[in-house]
């Protein structure tokens, strides 16, 4: 019987060792000295080099903890002359029996000047992409669900530049604070710092609602932009299924889209020289469905009023299971015809009105719109067109194909607003088909017939005209 005791002691103290040994191992390793040869595994398995130049530190008790300071993870090649990641510090405090039901808790999260760099090379090839064979979001659908109870981030960085250097956006985070406690108790979330240089400020709450939803109340501040966001995200572990109520107001629509695209035209700034609200709910999965419905969107300047309602699919086009793609219905009006031809090179010599409406439907790059009828009523003449818009986006330019029609009454008066004397009064009439794009459009099946009231006198034309512009052919 002591033979056997001493065996069954002899067998669990082995096993203590064997369990304690390794614990032990983490607990006091000196790991700094071994950082190259972690970075050289991470680089490994990353297919990047990550180089670690400052201190390493890691401890399993009294609380969990990883400190690393100088991480630097770098682009892949030779296309990309900055660092995907780089921070001063980090420090990480997690829970460790979490991990065995596959999901990472993280405690206390502080980072020190992170800076990311999102990078897209001038032959396409984007930075943060780690396996070219699979699409990124399929590698971060495979990682584990991560929950960040309490974090600090101060002085980041992230920065996007593509292929088009008037799309550039740099976020700057002066300080990023979240605290979500475990309970039902009121956390917040608080975010200051500035986008393009104009001032960001983001307040509001999160509130865990259940054992894996998620509520969510933010207000919103960029500029002269302001927004809400109120509503909540299922199943948070599982990926999360969102159902958020957004409103976004600016007085200054201009500036604000000038904070997104730096390089707006002087043409388009003027178009959109007015206020604008947005309202609309978002729905869905981010791997799967992610959409706004029920948008609402209303836009006015001097030129021109704007509304739209419809829906927008926010999931990457050819992904199986998405939705629909986008489709809105689309008004647009204005009361000074004259001065929005003249942005465009054209001349409307006298008051007229107009407004345009049609269906858009497509995916980012390539939007249509189809069903489009223009009615513009003016002093001295009509016109009404109806046709389609394809290809909007795109870098070709869009295409367009259009029949117009045009009338007038008074074709003396018509004829002298554009310095032109005909000495007779009378009315005219002339269709014709309008198509192409920008630097390549064609005018043809012209049809024209002018007619005097005074004298018998008609004049009738046909042809073509094409393609437009200085070198124009008739």
């Amino acid at each position: 019987m002591n033979l056997r005791r001493r065996l069954i002691l002899s067998v669990v103290t082995l096993l203590v060792a064997v369990l304690a040994l390794p614990v032990l191992a983490l607990q006091y390793l000196n790991w700094d000295t071994h950082r190259d040869a972690l970075a050289h595994w991470l680089g490994s398995a990353l297919n990047r080099q990550v180089t670690i130049a400052g201190p390493l530190d890691f401890q399993l008790w009294p609380v969990t903890r990883l400190q690393v300071a100088g991480l630097r993870l770098a682009s892949p090649g030779d296309d990309f002359d900055s660092d995907l990641l780089s921070l001063e510090s980090a420090a990480v405090e997690f829970s460790v029996w979490p991990l065995l039901s596959g999901t990472v808790v993280i405690d206390r999260l502080e980072l020190d000047r992170p800076t990311v760099h999102l990078t897209v090379s001038p032959q396409g090839q984007a930075n943060w992409h780690f396996d070219q064979n699979r699409p990124t979001d399929e590698l971060f659908g495979a990682m584990w669900p991560v929950v960040v109870r309490d974090a600090l981030i101060r002085d980041g960085q992230v920065a996007f530049a593509g292929r088009d250097a008037r799309l550039h956006q740099d976020l700057q985070l002066a300080q990023l604070t979240l605290v979500l406690p475990e309970g039902a108790r009121d956390s917040s979330v608080a975010l200051s710092g500035a986008l393009n240089g104009t001032p960001l400020d983001l307040q509001g709450s999160l509130r865990l609602a259940g054992k894996d939803d998620l509520e969510a109340v933010l207000d919103l501040s960029l500029g002269a932009l302001v927004g809400t966001a109120r509503g909540g995200i299922a199943n948070l572990m599982s990926g999360g299924e969102a159902d958020l109520s957004l409103q976004l107001k600016t007085p200054d629509l201009k500036h604000t889209v000038q904070m997104f695209v730096p390089g707006l035209s002087s043409r388009n700034a003027q178009l959109l020289d007015g206020d604008a609200t947005l309202s609309a709910t978002l729905r869905g999965r981010p791997d799967r469905d992610l959409r706004l419905e029920h948008v609402d969107i209303t836009a006015a300047s001097a030129l021109l009023r704007l509304t739209a309602s419809g829906s927008l699919s926010l999931v990457r086009p050819g992904r199986r299971d998405s939705p629909a793609s986008s489709r809105f219905q689309v008004l647009i009006e204005t009361g000074h015809l004259g001065d929005l031809v003249s942005l465009y090179r054209g001349r409307v010599p006298f008051a007229a009105t107009a407004q345009a409406q049609g269906t858009l439907t497509g995916s980012l790059g390539n939007f249509r719109i189809d069903d489009v009828t223009i009615d513009a009523t003016g002093e001295h003449g009509n016109l009404q067109a109806t046709g389609y818009l394809t290809k909007l986006g795109s870098p070709g330019g869009p295409w367009v194909d259009f029949f117009a029609q045009t009338s007038t009454k008074e074709l003396g008066h018509f004829l002298r607003s554009y310095g032109l004397v005909l000495p007779y009064t009378g009315h005219g009439s002339a269709g014709a088909r309008v198509s192409g794009r920008p630097g390549d459009t064609h005018v043809t099946d012209i049809d024209l017939e002018l007619r005097s009231d005074s004298v018998p006198l008609t004049i009738k034309g046909t042809g073509n005209i094409g393609p437009l512009g200085k070198q124009a052919q008739f």
